[in-house]
């Protein structure tokens, strides 16, 4: 049952369109059930108005009925317009009497429709079957549906590892890379090694990576310290030092040890003209001047 239309597979269809299928709301034929019913007087009402109403000499009022208009002598008119004076054409709620009722299956006959198509295999019988022909899927009595081009085959599904991608383009692997880095770097530092400079140092500072190597030439007294975990300077890199006539002293923080000494210092110059020496890395955060 589809809105109005009744179908039934392999067969026909009935239309229950403009059907009253709600009967709660069907007209039970009780003049008191009447909605909108106009304010007007009943047969015991005006009999007793006519009986009572007197004028001023007593004299009894007359009700003229002059089409649809109800009139008292001397006073007011009512209209009955639009009333319903016939009853014998009034609706007297039986499906049989309503009129251009459609045509309809009783539910006898439809039960009865039912039966003799039950499925049981024999004429009437309305079991259908699925046929798969190729990559056309079929059932008797209707309709087909195409599977072309479906993937039929899950053997070949791509799982997601990267691992079973085919023609997959060689690449390296982080560990891979870091090597790599590594050793170009090892390299280019042993080919383009750079050039030894002198860098003048007049006032305390820290060492820095753009010391190693190079010549410290200190110009005014002052300390030239070296902190813990100085990762730039590899084990057996050195650093040369100059003191001209003056003193360049030497400071290890803690956790570095100088001389074999935990956070030791050192002294170059001395206030002597021109005196030299090398700060040379033994190990991590250890330290030996020469």
């Amino acid at each position: 049952l589809e809105g109005e239309e009744l179908k039934i597979s392999g067969g026909n269809t009935i239309s229950f369109e403009k059907w009253d299928m709600d009967s709660s709301d069907d007209f039970s034929g009780d003049y008191f059930d009447l909605k909108n019913l106009p304010q007007m007087y009943t047969t015991e009402q005006v009999d007793s108005l006519v009986a009572t109403i007197e004028v001023e000499d007593g004299a009894v009022q007359s009700l003229l009925l002059d089409g649809s208009q109800l009139s008292i002598s001397s006073s007011n008119s009512i209209s009955f317009e639009k009333w319903d004076t016939n009853a014998s054409d009034d609706f007297d709620g039986y499906y049989s009497n309503l009129i251009d009722a459609p045509a309809v299956y009783t539910k006898a006959e439809i039960d009865e429709l039912l039966a003799a198509n039950s499925g049981n295999g024999e004429p009437g019988d309305t079991s259908q079957f699925l046929t798969l022909n190729e990559d056309q899927l079929s059932i008797s009595n209707g309709n087909t549906i195409s599977f072309v081009n479906w993937d039929r085959d899950a053997t070949d599904d791509f799982d997601g590892n990267y691992s079973s991608l085919k023609d997959a383009p060689k690449v390296y692997t982080q560990a891979q890379v870091d090597s790599i880095k590594a050793d170009l770097l090892e390299e280019v530092e042993r080919i383009y090694y750079k050039k030894p400079v002198v860098v003048t140092f007049a006032s305390s500072r820290n060492i820095t990576f753009t010391d190693i190597g190079n010549t410290i030439a200190c110009t005014n007294s002052a300390t030239l310290t070296i902190t813990s975990n100085f990762k730039e300077m590899k084990i057996g890199q050195t650093i040369n030092l100059e003191a001209h006539g003056t003193t360049l002293s030497i400071k290890a923080t803690s956790g570095v040890r100088l001389n074999g000494v935990s956070a030791g210092n050192a002294g170059i110059g001395n206030d002597e003209a021109f005196t030299g020496g090398i700060l040379r890395k033994t190990g991590a955060n250890n330290y030996i001047v020469l």
